[in-house]
Parts: structure tokens; C-alpha cells; sequence
């Protein structure tokens, strides 16, 4: 793994578990209700997305099968696609996608130097 690759996937972890974290401190409701609060979440996962588009596919490791085109392409939708977001379909993925990908980027980083 390349230097440039293990901070792209810390950054991935780091704001995955920063969006995590938003979203189990105020929940639904909470993050709803307050526009920041929102715009946050959305930027943390934008982030997660970004840091995995810049990783090259060549030196991309497999997650527990979990897609790449995805992650990447969620990160596209929120930046391009603005006044489309649907914050229950965020929700979903902070709570259920995440999770996940935290497990397997903390086994990757704790396994290399």
C-alpha cells in the first residue's frame, strides 16, 4: 500500500466515523432539524466517497465485497446533485453501509504499516 493510498483510507475511516457519530449523537430527528447539522453529515460522507474516487482502481483492496462504484458513486450524487438529496436514503446509509465499512477499514489499516 502507497503512502498516499493508507491516508486516503484514513480519511475514509475518519469521516465515516465522524458521520456515524453525527447521526447516533442527534439522530433522524435531530440531524433533520438542524440545517449544519445536516450539511455535515453530507460533507462527511461526500468525503468518505471523495477519499475513495482519488485511491487508483489498480491499488483499490477489496473491502468485504463491498462496491467501490458505489461508495464513489454516492459521493458523486451529493456533490453534483444537490437539490436531489434525500436525507432518509443518507440516513440509510450512514446506518447500515458505514458500519461495515469502518469494520473493514480498521482490519486493512490495523494489518499494514
Amino acid at each position: 500500500m502507497t503512502p498516499e493510498t493508507r491516508i486516503r483510507l484514513e480519511d475514509m475511516l475518519s469521516y465515516a466515523t465522524g458521520a456515524s457519530a453525527i447521526l447516533a449523537r442527534h439522530g433522524r430527528d435531530g440531524v433533520m432539524g438542524d440545517w449544519g447539522l445536516q450539511q455535515g453529515l453530507i460533507k462527511a460522507v461526500e468525503v468518505v466517497g471523495e477519499a475513495a474516487y482519488k485511491i487508483p482502481k489498480a491499488e483499490r483492496p477489496p473491502l468485504g465485497g463491498l462496491p467501490w462504484a458505489q461508495v464513489t458513486g454516492l459521493r458523486h450524487h451529493l456533490v453534483h446533485g444537490y437539490g436531489a438529496i434525500r436525507m432518509e436514503v443518507l440516513f440509510d446509509v450512514v446506518e447500515r453501509r458505514l458500519p461495515p465499512l469502518i469494520v473493514e477499514l480498521e482490519k486493512l489499516l490495523g494489518d499494514t504499516p
